[in-house]
């Protein structure tokens, strides 16, 4: 998280050094371009609950639950178009991961071996992540005719997941029969959600030739995600939940087709 706060703080030093230089040429100007871009997205905390009750045939124990979003790749399509100089349109759909990874402490001990393995096969564990966000948005490039051009960019549309942020799955051995059994501890009948999604980003783009271009991005994704917001006294029951905003952040190069520009004047 340190790390990629980091990076989007230096991309948009490089934005405002950018803004300092004056352009001894005008260069040319993308007016509408398709690309695919390669990101890093970071890490951010999801929710967390205490006091969470595990049962194992009448011996009662409680253990604290947790789940994070991890660092993951992703890819991204966008198209942007700049009907005049300064400001455009951006559209992209971002696959943005969010991968988990779970983690348990045990608060009681009352002897169950079968509880204590539910808590450390689910301490470390992690899954996937299959969040996509489609977004529209507006860019402002303040310099149209540099070589470099620094852009800021808002988005908004949907975050769409097919990942419970909430489901959570342990498993302990079948005694006499050495078989893994599946212990739910928390439920979750409709993994499958649609939320809001925000973005502001800020990044730079050069020609790499007279049709593409390079992009490099920095954005505060803010996505609204499902937590857990208390306990359930017995297992495989849906958790009260609420919807909150996370800020995931994430650093993206893109190489796009320029499909129409102006030209620039040398001088």
């Amino acid at each position: 998280m340190r790390q990629t706060r980091s990076l989007f703080l230096a991309l948009l030093l490089l934005v405002g050094a950018a803004g300092t230089v004056r352009a001894q040429a005008r260069a040319d100007q993308a007016r509408l371009t398709f690309g695919l871009g390669l990101g890093f997205s970071g890490a951010t905390d999801l929710w967390s609950i205490d006091g969470q009750t595990l049962l194992d045939d009448g011996q009662v124990d409680t253990a604290s639950f947790a789940r994070s979003v991890r660092p993951s790749l992703g890819i991204t399509f966008l198209g942007t178009y700049f009907p005049g100089q300064h400001w455009g349109f951006v559209g992209s759909v971002h696959l943005l991961g969010l991968a988990f990874e779970d983690g348990c402490t045990m608060r009681t001990s009352s002897g169950s071996g079968n509880n204590a393995e539910i808590c450390e096969d689910i301490d470390g564990a992690t899954s996937p992540g299959t969040t996509v966000t489609t977004t529209v948005g507006a860019l402002y490039r303040p310099l149209p005719w540099s070589d470099i051009q620094p852009y800021l960019r808002a988005d908004a549309g949907l975050v769409l997941s097919q990942l419970s942020t909430i489901r959570m799955r342990g498993t302990y051995t079948q005694p006499g029969v050495d078989s893994l059994v599946d212990y739910f501890v928390f439920q979750d009948d409709h993994p499958a959600s649609i939320h809001p999604a925000l973005a502001l980003g800020a990044g730079l783009t050069a020609f790499l030739s007279r049709s593409y271009l390079v992009r490099l991005e920095g954005k505060d994704n803010i996505v609204w995600l499902e937590e857990v917001a208390g306990t359930v006294p017995v297992p495989s029951a849906t958790p009260p939940t609420v919807v909150d905003a996370h800020h995931v952040f994430s650093l993206t190069i893109s190489v796009e087709v320029v499909l129409e520009r102006r030209r620039g004047r040398r001088y």
